[in-house]
């Protein structure tokens, strides 16, 4: 890494570090107003809830937070390139915009790396520690796979149904298992007072099996019914999606949503987690693909305006397409990856304007 490219990488970073830091104390300093009462209710130490909440929250915050860090962190670094003329000298050498982007992509890996490692470790980790602690916007689940009936589970052609003594209890209390073929018909019906989950599927006991076919009813003291039953990984499904890891939304996935949900919602998220974790890195380039020509005044304005103006609307675009990624409205690949090769074509087109532009410029005339 040249001088420069280590000057330029410096710069960025620091800015980047210094913003981020910034707005994620702030914004955890509005959610722990919101939430304080919450945190502190039952409580044997007020001061250390409120401590392990924040260090719970953060990671999730910095994932929302980091590609704008970066934007700005880009945007402020050339507008004061532009601001002490260095970047008027950097240009009037010769250096595109592509030059740039070739010299700060270590910068832009190190920030792909550090979203991803976030998503995928961090935030999900420290998620399921606030859903079952309980607190805030986690007090409420995203979605209820138990209710007061129980249980409704899919195993490949059978449908099962388990309920519990206690609604969050692994306890099982009875089940009803509906033995289908494979294009749905009912073969039998099986109920049981009690059942136990082992390896092979649900140990039943008590058990009365209704064979349609035949008409006839049998009773059966134990039996095994080999099927999938996880109910932990069940219980994920009680988390919002953009709140799991990549290993949890395959499982999901692997298991047709337990029977619980739509594929898709997930499928989309599984895709948009690798493609969320280049953001920041475009956004770093979008800053670098509109910095101000050299020699125009009021260029930094004009970068900061159509820096913020472009990345408002790529954030807002990639929401709204994930969310008819969900619906299902869009294929859950183009819901996670269209808005990504939208901006990524946009900064591609002015990087090679930018290029164009600077290569057009006629050399510095020599001093006699």
């Amino acid at each position: 890494m040249t001088v420069f490219a280590r000057y330029l990488s410096g710069q960025i970073l620091a800015r980047c570090l210094g913003i981020l830091a910034g707005v994620a104390i702030m914004a955890l300093t509005f959610d722990l107003m919101d939430a304080g009462k919450d945190i502190v209710r039952n409580a044997d130490s007020p001061w250390l809830a409120v401590l392990s909440y924040a260090v719970l929250r953060l990671p999730s915050l910095l994932s929302t937070l980091l590609p704008v860090s970066a934007l700005l962190a880009g945007l402020i670094t050339m507008g004061h390139l532009h601001r002490h003329l260095e970047l008027v000298v950097i240009q009037g050498c010769g250096v595109s915009s592509l030059t740039l982007v070739r010299l700060l992509l270590p910068v832009g890996l190190l920030l792909t790396a550090v979203q991803f490692a976030i998503d995928d470790f961090a935030a999900p980790r420290a998620t399921e520690r606030l859903y079952a602690w309980g607190v805030g916007e986690y007090d409420a689940r995203f979605w209820r796979p138990r209710t007061k009936r129980g249980l409704w589970l899919s195993s490949g052609d059978d449908i099962v149904r388990l309920t519990f003594k206690e609604r969050d209890s692994q306890d099982i209390a009875g089940a009803n298992i509906f033995r289908r073929d494979s294009e749905g018909l009912l073969l039998e019906r099986i109920d049981a007072a009690r059942a136990q989950v082992t390896d092979e599927g649900l140990l039943l006991r008590d058990a009365v099996r209704y064979d349609v076919a035949k008409g006839t009813t049998t009773k059966i003291e134990e039996m095994t019914w080999r099927g999938r039953v996880d109910l932990d990984a069940v219980d994920v499904l009680a988390r919002r999606p953009s709140d799991l890891s990549l290993a949890q939304l395959a499982e999901v996935i692997a298991n047709q949503g337990y029977g619980q949900r739509p594929t898709d919602i997930y499928r989309t998220w599984l895709h948009a987690r690798i493609a969320g974790a280049l953001q920041p890195a475009l956004m770093l380039l979008l800053s670098l693909s509109i910095a101000p020509p050299h020699g125009r005044a009021g260029g930094r304005v004009r970068v900061l305006l159509v820096g913020i103006s472009i990345g408002f609307a790529a954030f807002v675009f990639a929401g709204v397409s994930v969310a008819m990624g969900e619906a299902g409205l869009l294929p859950p690949w183009l819901a996670a990856w269209g808005p990504v090769l939208a901006l990524a074509s946009i900064i591609g087109w002015l990087l090679v304007r930018q290029s164009r532009l600077t290569a057009a410029r006629p050399a510095p005339a020599a001093a006699a």
